[in-house]
């Protein structure tokens, strides 16, 4: 016989509050700070583009930290910016009305 709390957990199987879909991440343009960490991230590409060392890569490592605070995960069926950065997304501040809402964030385009 099936106890109580089996037959709860078998009904639950399969069950997710947050559901699992591919997500992108996006460098928002929202201020001074993070315009400043947008050209750097671009200058260090392009230095990267001829010559790629060691030290030119933890700069990089470094760098994609401070990129990550201005940085959300977009789900796949949101539209995303045209503009990139080598792999990076980009909302551009002339393009926040479009993309972004300092209030509630990323702007979602549900179904």
């Amino acid at each position: 016989m099936v106890s109580e709390a089996e037959d709860v957990k078998n009904s639950l199987k399969g069950f997710n509050l947050i559901e699992d879909e591919p997500k992108t991440p996006v460098f928002i343009e929202l201020n001074s700070e993070a315009s400043a960490t947008l050209g750097e991230y671009e200058g260090l590409l392009e230095k990267m583009r001829s010559r790629n060392t060691l030290n030119l890569r933890m700069e990089r490592k470094s760098l994609l930290s401070k990129i990550e605070e201005f940085t959300v995960l977009v789900r796949a069926k949101d539209p995303l910016p045209q503009k990139t950065l080598g792999p990076l997304y980009y909302v551009a501040e002339k393009d926040l009305e479009r993309f972004y809402d300092k209030e509630t964030g990323y702007k979602r385009h549900d179904e």
